[in-house]
């Protein structure tokens, strides 16, 4: 059994080492080396550069992935890029990503974006949401936080806060007949 686990540390110890280092964008955003996810980009808003490394990554993703069309100069896409940049720490399994609509020109036309800010939610590269505007989130520019995070849990790209906890024990007991037979006796 030790041999087996100091050969597993091994084969371990050399995948890791073969990994690239974390990289940044010429915007000096945190970007994603080499299109794979590596445990520095866990729990972070990235911003792609181009959009080949959307479409690559979103291809090869195989996960829950945000991705928003965001433009530097527009008011409401700051304020959305700094909610997705709050969600993106609380729902580290989920892939939050920004790319330019200027940098993603055949993007914006496969999916018709016409109005910023514009979010999109993937799961498993399949669209399976799209946020337009701010008109879903009661289309003013001081919508909160959990408004937007509800809106992507009902886009299935992330669980929100409010149901992860709904279930949880009062002070850490189980809930009551979790035995089945509902009987004190033992």
């Amino acid at each position: 059994m030790g041999e087996y686990r100091e050969r597993r540390m091994q084969q371990l110890k050399e995948e890791l080492a073969s990994r690239p280092a974390p990289t940044s964008g010429s915007d000096g955003q945190p970007r994603l080396p080499d299109l794979g996810v590596d445990s520095s980009q866990v729990g972070k808003y990235i911003f792609l550069d181009s959009e080949k490394e959307a479409i690559k990554l979103l291809e090869k993703s195989g996960r829950k992935v945000v991705l928003h069309f965001s433009h530097k100069e527009f008011q409401r896409c700051k304020i959305m890029d700094q909610h997705l940049e709050t969600l993106a720490a609380l729902h580290p399994s989920t892939l939050f990503l920004a790319v330019s609509p200027t940098k993603a020109p055949f993007l914006v036309h496969k999916m018709q974006v016409k109005v910023l800010p514009y979010v999109v939610c993937f799961v498993d590269g399949q669209v399976k949401d799209r946020i337009v505007g701010f008109e879903e989130l009661g289309n003013t520019d001081s919508f909160k936080l959990h408004e937007l995070e509800e809106r992507l849990g009902t886009a299935g790209v992330i669980i929100p806060r409010s149901k992860q906890n709904a279930n949880k024990p009062v002070y850490g007991f189980a809930p009551q007949g979790t035995t089945g037979d509902g009987d004190d006796w033992d």
